[in-house]
């Protein structure tokens, strides 16, 4: 079904594969892959496929190879005393429309549950990026001024290695800016 994610659109498919089924199942959901591809939407699609990751990954690599679907869980999501299997699956065409996904044990069953959480569509948009700066408003200049002075900067020609005498330079002179300009976010 398609689910608008805070006004963009995105397709979710849910896929059940019995374990004792033919080799047509995969002539089908060939068919259901193209129509899905084919609305240009980008693809969420999960389920019990009951294909064993852990012990050959063709299939997930074939969606990978035709569709350009990233198979997301890693572990394995069916655990009994004598096996594990990555039978469950959660596919994407659009890795950035995963926050995080993963698999955790509801203690219930011998599947474990996977999930994934959708990032914020504002997130999809664009990157968030956090600025630092310094706010200059009500810098007092005179005493940043007289502040920067009273600084030991003889310190700098203590040192035999340039590297260091740069390093301490910048120290005492962030020591000033911190003090009458502090970093915000």
């Amino acid at each position: 079904s398609d689910l608008p994610l805070r006004g963009q659109e995105f397709i979710v498919c849910c896929i059940y594969r019995p374990p004792s089924a033919k080799s047509e199942w995969c002539v089908h959901l060939s068919s259901l892959m193209q129509n899905l591809v084919d609305a240009r939407l980008p693809l969420l699609i999960t389920g019990d496929i009951n294909i064993d990751l852990m012990k050959d990954s063709s299939f997930a690599d074939n969606l990978r190879a035709e569709y350009h679907l990233t198979q997301l869980i890693t572990e394995p999501t069916r655990v009994t005393k004598t096996t594990a299997t990555l039978i469950d699956h959660i596919y994407t065409s659009s890795k950035d429309m995963v926050a995080v996904s993963g698999v955790f044990e509801p203690h219930v069953s011998d599947h474990r549950l996977t999930f994934c959480t959708l990032a914020n569509a504002q997130d999809l948009r664009r990157p968030r990026r956090l600025v630092n700066y310094r706010s200059l408003k009500s810098v007092d200049a005179e005493a940043m001024n007289d502040e920067i002075q009273k600084q030991p900067w003889s310190l700098l020609h203590a040192f035999d290695d340039v590297d260091d005498a740069v390093d301490t330079f910048y120290d005492l002179y962030r020591t000033v800016w911190d003090k009458f300009a502090p970093v915000k976010t």
